[in-house]
């Protein structure tokens, strides 16, 4: 463990994740859309699945913070108490943190309000309805956010956090956000943008999906789990899944897909991990954000639970919930195998939620 940690201390934060929209459009029904996503790192012990009401008063978490109210209510899961990785919010907006591997996020701007990259994806979900919304009024300001600028944080000692953004809507539509040299955003705004993974090799292709198409479905896997044959991969399942009519079938095609590019608990050489970008998947998630439904599943052992948005009070001053995964039990009698919106816990007095100010 000492000689992982000595590793780790040179790298950068390596979330080789990926995530899939699955959609499914019906004629006499609203359009279900599914989305499942995996986190491939060191295992965190503080993973925690929030519940923030409308009305918070934010801060970006730095020097000279950006301070923003949120709209929206939401639930996000955060990881080791300050990287916002995964989430929805009561509009039915999806926002997902990515590993990526070439992003800067430039030189500092000292006349511009700071945000930690750990809040950076729950601005939109507290502040957005849509992703064309984003769109219109991130993206075209000369390719920079120029209210405020992104830091860059190390939530594990000496590594690093580099991501980038991946948020769809209940229309279908879906936006990558990301940092390339020189510090300028780029955004990807369109339907096609269904699968997203943790490393630059996609980011660089032609994101047209019958070209991407052509291209992967005769070619043999032989890298295999790399994080860009994790793309290609589920770029082919997405591409061939059969329609689902109800939900439970969306869900399970959604698993199905996500399972089949996670990464077992191998073992794994700290060399491996510097020169392959090589993780175990420690955890995977689903959502209906239309319906406000979540789905948690444990890599590591048998533990599930979901619960729903919609189930708690998010109105201003309602409180702010927390569950903590390190306090289940896969086996326990509650709060785990099923519904455990009962088992958040609301903050009391004196207790401190990430990046939320009094």
């Amino acid at each position: 463990m000492r000689l992982l940690f000595i590793i780790l201390t040179h790298l950068t934060l390596i979330l080789a994740c990926s995530r899939v929209l699955y959609y499914n459009h019906r004629q006499d029904e609203e359009d279900m859309i599914t989305i499942g996503r995996s986190v491939d790192f060191v295992q965190d012990s503080t993973l925690a699945f929030w519940v923030f009401p409308r009305g918070l008063k934010r801060t970006g978490g730095v020097d000279d913070p950006f301070r923003w109210t949120s709209t929206y209510a939401s639930t996000t899961a955060v990881m080791f108490d300050q990287m916002f990785v995964e989430g929805i919010n009561e509009r039915g907006l999806s926002a997902s943190a990515l590993f990526l591997g070439s992003d800067s996020y430039g030189p500092d701007e000292k006349s511009v309000p700071g945000m930690s990259s750990g809040i950076w994806m729950q601005y939109f979900l507290d502040t957005f309805e849509t992703v064309g919304d984003i769109y219109n009024e991130i993206c075209p300001r000369n390719g920079k956010e120029d209210w405020f600028e992104i830091v860059r944080e190390a939530p594990v000692d000496g590594v690093e956090t580099k991501i980038h953004l991946a948020m769809s809507d209940l229309t279908g539509d879906s936006l990558i956000m990301e940092y390339v040299k020189e510090g300028k955003l780029k955004c990807y705004h369109s339907k096609d943008y269904t699968v997203v993974a943790g490393d630059t090799y996609h980011m660089s292709r032609d994101r047209d999906r019958g070209k991407i198409w052509e291209e992967v479905k005769n070619r043999k896997m032989s890298n295999w789990p790399k994080p860009y044959e994790k793309y290609d991969r589920l770029f082919f399942f997405n591409h061939n899944m059969r329609p689902a009519s109800d939900f439970a079938t969306a869900l399970g095609n959604t698993m199905g897909m996500i399972r089949a590019v996670s990464t077992p608990q191998i073992f794994v050489s700290p060399e491996d991990i510097a020169k392959k970008d090589l993780w175990p998947t420690q955890w995977r998630m689903y959502s209906d954000p239309g319906q406000g439904f979540v789905y948690y599943e444990d890599a590591a052992t048998p533990l599930t639970f979901n619960y729903n948005l919609n189930d708690f009070d998010l109105t201003k001053n309602a409180d702010i919930r927390v569950l903590r995964t390190s306090e289940m039990k896969w086996d326990g009698e509650t709060c785990a195998g099923g519904n455990i919106s009962d088992c958040f816990r609301a903050l009391k007095r004196g207790q401190i939620a990430p990046f939320v100010v009094d």
